[in-house]
């Protein structure tokens, strides 16, 4: 009797600790033939080896805690409240760091983890007994209550990391994925119950990041309403991007500090539209858009130049998914957003580099323009050359407006072409003589004109040349 009260105060070593639990637990279950006693007995073996900063109370009260509420499964309120018991008696081990003689990562981290773990899997096994909202917020609750001891960790205690409590924390979307999986009708209040949570503990903790978990469960949330206003898959999926939208423009306007979980709202909420709504192209098209539209404004205003163009490839490729599943087969209305895309890319690229207006803007009006004039030189319609012409005249507009040789140029060379070719058919009947006949004229008058200004047509040309290259970029 004088080496009893040595197990729970210390002393000995870890292998002692554990094979003296392992008796009196299993002394039990041969002594009563029941397995929520011996489960109770491993809960206050657990307490008092905890209690007593026994080395090895780590591996008692870790193992011991799923032990316990697989002992204690076959009553499942009863097994439950053991596998909750146990589960705070591993989490306190790990926050005050008494699982060891000393404070011990390793086996703060295994505490932890078989607290969390236990909780989750009593929330399994009382969920039968039970409504789905009341499963969801018991679990839910289960794991906030196991939060708050592991916040109670001091500084340089068992755990190595800051808020060890956001284990818990995080764990509490598991029910919020279950009930929105298996039964959403039945699990809306229950998820309404963890946002709460989530929310309570954001402001109580003064933690914008804890809001992340209100964020994502509000996304489950969202679904459950889909659900039961009887949406399409793929209306719901629109539904989210739309809520993402709103979450976007509330993240705009509070605190800079509160931001972050408006900000996780909105990406959530678009990444599970778009997922839903591949159930339909059309809304698939939609819903690529607005989240492209969205990053866009997002990359604006935080000043993100990837995430802007992100964005812009997304309303991209929602747009030609649009005009694929409307039949058009014109080639110009896909290159448009790409066109211009591209020149947004080059006004950005020559705010921070001396790049040269050729390479900036020059192949959008190259691509546009050319595969609209390629088109009509193949036999298109009129329609395709109004579409060359008019990028042309654009070139050239912007390109003498902001005197930048590469546009102007190119739009040049693009309506030179484009006239040519539409007034071929008109001037067919022109006889050969009149077109000699001008063209004669035309070199008389600038042989004239040279001979006046005493300047040779190499002298033109290089004058030509230093002018566009001094007035022109």
């Amino acid at each position: 009797m004088a080496q009893s009260p040595g197990l729970f105060r210390g002393g000995g070593s870890p292998f002692v600790t554990v094979a003296a639990s392992a008796y009196i637990v299993a002394g039990t279950a041969f002594a009563t033939a029941s397995g929520l006693a011996a489960a109770l007995v491993m809960v206050s073996v657990s307490a008092l080896a905890v209690a007593g900063r026994r080395p090895g109370a780590a591996h008692v009260a870790g193992l011991g805690a799923l032990w316990a509420l697989a002992s204690a499964s076959a009553h499942p309120l009863a097994g439950a409240g053991v596998g909750l018991a146990s589960a705070l008696v591993a989490a306190h081990a790990a926050a005050t760091g008494r699982g060891s003689g000393r404070p011990d990562g390793h086996a703060a981290m295994l505490l932890t983890a078989s607290a969390v773990g236990t909780t989750v899997l009593a929330g399994v096994v009382v969920a039968p007994a039970v409504v789905p909202d009341l499963a969801v917020v018991l679990t839910a609750a289960a794991l906030w209550l196991v939060a708050l001891v592991l916040d109670r960790t001091p500084p340089g205690g068992g755990l190595a990391v800051s808020f060890p409590g956001d284990w818990a924390r995080g764990a509490m979307l598991a029910p919020v994925l279950a009930g929105v999986a298996l039964a959403p009708r039945q699990t809306l209040l229950g998820v309404c119950g963890v946002v709460a949570l989530y929310v309570v503990d954001a402001v109580r903790l003064d933690r914008p990041v804890v809001g992340c978990g209100a964020a994502l469960a509000g996304q489950g949330l969202l679904v459950q309403a889909a659900v039961v206003s009887e949406l399409e898959v793929a209306e719901a999926g629109i539904a989210l991007c739309v809520g993402a939208v709103v979450w976007g423009g509330l993240a705009a306007v509070v605190d800079l500090r509160w931001r972050q979980p408006f900000v996780v709202a909105a990406a959530a909420g678009l990444g599970v539209g778009v997922v839903l709504s591949t159930a339909d192209p059309e809304a698939l098209a939609s819903t690529l858009m607005i989240a492209g539209a969205l990053l866009a404004v997002a990359g604006l205003v935080l000043s993100r130049h990837f995430v802007g163009h992100g964005g812009g490839a997304l309303v991209c490729g929602g747009l030609a998914l649009h005009l694929h599943l409307a039949g058009v087969t014109a080639l110009e209305p896909y290159l448009v957003a790409p066109a211009l895309q591209s020149v947004v890319l080059g006004w950005q690229a020559r705010r921070s580099w001396p790049l040269s207006s050729w390479v900036a803007y020059g192949p959008a009006v190259v691509v546009l323009g050319g595969v609209a004039l390629a088109e009509r030189l193949a036999g298109g319609g009129g329609g395709h050359a109004l579409a060359a012409g008019t990028v042309g005249v654009v070139a050239v507009a912007v390109g003498g407006w902001r005197r930048l040789l590469g546009p102007l140029m190119a739009g040049t060379a693009l309506l030179v072409v484009v006239t040519v070719n539409e007034s071929l058919s008109a001037l067919a009947g022109v006889p050969t003589w009149a077109w000699l006949a001008t063209a004669g004229l035309v070199l008389l008058g600038v042989g004239v004109g040279m001979e006046r200004g005493e300047t040779s047509p190499a002298d033109a040309g290089h004058r030509l040349v230093d002018v566009l290259a001094e007035r022109y970029e």
